[in-house]
């Protein structure tokens, strides 16, 4: 193969743009763009305005996602290239020998033959879909020679740079070989006896070997078991497998964080219930009816007592229900009548927003505590167009529940991830990241309902509790 391939005028850049620029939400930035791709689903609204703005700003976060890639691999290249021109003329010689057992030692791992440590993670990552090619192949072709090429130009680099990087490591391997037969040649001179020297490695191996728990197991074993959800309805569960070989050899507690903690939240948010054929008439009813006042923002449709001076939402509640036009004019009713002192919200026709997509299909916000009247009035709505339960909160009926924390305030959210910060700097990361978005351009530290369940859920695993009073914000407790 000869000397790495050289590439000439390639400025050696930082690989990752700066987060307050970066145009990559914060739960996707590590992650391989292939994979992004797969978790981010296209989102059609009957906006088609808000259609076009959400497509470029995936199609932005994706195109920087391999840019970064790109740059990646070709400062490798670059640095490696470098490398090579520093080794000396004999060093040169054995490179093309080196490269063929760097080779070697690949295929042995496709073929599962040997374990591999030491990997960056894009490298495991693309060396993983080479092991399941390899394996799929050779349940369909055991006698045929295995040949594989590679879809994607990102993952031909990858290998290719790994390939040079090995080849460094089995040319340095034997230089140090044959420093170490020097060495011996001179204990043998001084008369140290082998046994001695035996002793002394044996000792120094154990101090290094001992085998320590990093506090990220539990962690790890409930986001195989969520991958394994997307996995079965995935139509490239490969990616998944791939992904979570790749965090859990990474071994990076924030990542492990931050990727559990999403997946937690998906599973409360998300939902999969069969399409409602009148959803388009119930969106039409909401955004248009002016029995009750109204307002849109973003993907929702507010209707009833909007916040007013002085007064704001106190608590909320939510209902999984099939909405009609009717369950909007009952609801409204309830408004008009006086019995709900609030508002409530539904979410637009195709976008994650929409109650097919989620278990809260109504979202409930109260101005005043409810009554009994009220919780009566609002159980019977839940009941005559009950759907399922599968919400977070205090279970009030069929359908319904309360929200047992309230409102989270941002001055809350950001103290939370202050306290973390001195307890488990990794772990505040993650969840700034995961309650951080910028949307319009400006970042905004914010906390739902959901994102509380789903935070101390995630913390919980890490042997961390969190429990928030509105009057005193959050306490942060060691559960072990």
């Amino acid at each position: 193969m000869g000397k790495p391939e050289s590439s000439i005028g390639i400025d050696v850049v930082s690989v990752l743009s700066q987060e307050t620029l970066s145009p990559i939400p914060g739960k996707y930035r590590g992650l391989p763009s292939e994979v992004v791709e797969e978790l981010w689903s296209k989102r059609a609204f009957v906006d088609k305005e808000k259609t076009a703005a959400e497509d470029q700003r995936r199609r932005l976060a994706l195109e920087a996602l391999k840019n970064d890639e790109t740059t990646r691999e070709a400062v490798k290249q670059q640095r490696l290239t470098e490398k090579y021109a520093k080794l000396s003329s004999e060093e040169k010689k054995e490179f093309p020998a080196a490269q063929i057992e760097a080779g070697k030692i690949l295929n042995e791992y496709i073929r599962e033959e040997k374990a591999a440590v030491g990997l960056l993670p894009e490298e495991f990552f693309v060396l993983n879909k080479l092991k399941s090619a390899y394996r799929e192949f050779k349940e369909r072709n055991p006698q045929a020679p295995f040949a594989f090429n590679f879809s994607r130009v990102n993952d031909q680099e990858v290998f290719n740079n790994l390939v040079q990087r090995l080849a460094f490591k089995v040319l340095s391997d034997r230089r140090k070989i044959s420093e170490q037969k020097r060495i011996e040649d001179i204990r043998t001179e001084l008369g140290i006896s082998q046994q001695e020297v035996q002793e002394q490695e044996s000792s120094q191996l154990t101090e290094n070997e001992l085998s320590i728990e990093t506090g990220n197991e539990a962690a790890l074993a409930k986001l195989e078991e969520l991958l394994a959800e997307r996995i079965k309805k995935s139509k490239k569960p490969q990616l998944y497998r791939d992904l979570f070989e790749r965090i859990k050899q990474e071994n990076n507690r924030t990542k492990i964080a931050e990727t559990l903690v999403n997946e937690i939240n998906y599973r409360k948010r998300q939902a999969d219930y069969p399409i409602n054929p009148d959803y388009q008439k119930v969106w039409e009813l909401a955004t248009r009816d002016q029995t009750v006042n109204h307002r849109q923002e973003d993907v929702w449709i507010y209707r009833g007592r909007l916040s007013e001076k002085g007064r704001s939402t106190i608590t909320r509640g939510s209902l999984n229900i099939t909405l009609t036009e009717n369950t909007i004019r009952e609801l409204d009713a309830l408004i008009q009548s006086g019995v709900f002192d609030g508002n409530y919200k539904l979410g637009e026709l195709g976008t994650p927003g929409e109650a097919s997509a989620r278990h809260d299909a109504v979202t409930l916000y109260f101005l005043s505590e409810p009554s009994s009247e009220t919780l009566e009035a609002l159980s019977d709505i839940a009941k005559k167009y009950y759907r399922g339960d599968d919400l977070i909160g205090r279970k009030v009926s069929e359908g319904f529940y309360m929200s047992e924390v309230g409102s989270v305030s941002d001055v809350h959210a950001r103290e939370l991830i202050q306290q973390l910060q001195i307890i488990d700097q990794e772990l505040a990361v993650a969840i700034k990241n995961f309650l951080t978005s910028n949307k319009t351009g400006k970042e905004r530290i914010a906390m739902s309902e959901a994102q509380f369940y789903s935070a101390k859920e995630m913390l919980n695993l890490f042997g961390f509790d969190i429990i928030y009073n509105k009057d005193t914000g959050f306490k942060i407790l060691k559960t072990v």
